[in-house]
């Protein structure tokens, strides 16, 4: 089931007056079973599309991450940026 991160950071002594605090905001969603992968990659295809798409609109570029539920360790693995990630980056992350 899919759960919204929606944090606002503390602000840092080193912020200008104005600046907003670091803000983490998105959406947590459970890794596909891993057997399924053409089926899970067509999935990560349509949301970097959704993503990259949306980048172009607002001009804030998105990191995808993989996160272990258990110990709330994430890594960042993917840059939505000026350009949408290959086939074959969706498939290596998966």
């Amino acid at each position: 089931m899919p759960r919204v991160v929606n944090q606002v950071h503390q602000p840092r002594a080193s912020l200008a007056s104005g600046d907003l605090p670091d803000w983490d905001l998105g959406i947590n969603l459970p890794l596909p079973d891993p057997d399924a992968t053409e089926p899970a990659l067509l999935d990560l295809l349509v949301l970097v599309e959704f993503l990259a798409h949306l980048r172009e609109k607002i001009g804030h570029d998105f990191v995808l991450g993989l996160a272990n539920s258990s110990s709330s360790v994430a890594e960042d693995c993917l840059f939505v940026t000026d350009r949408s990630p290959t086939r074959d980056q969706l498939r290596a992350l998966l």
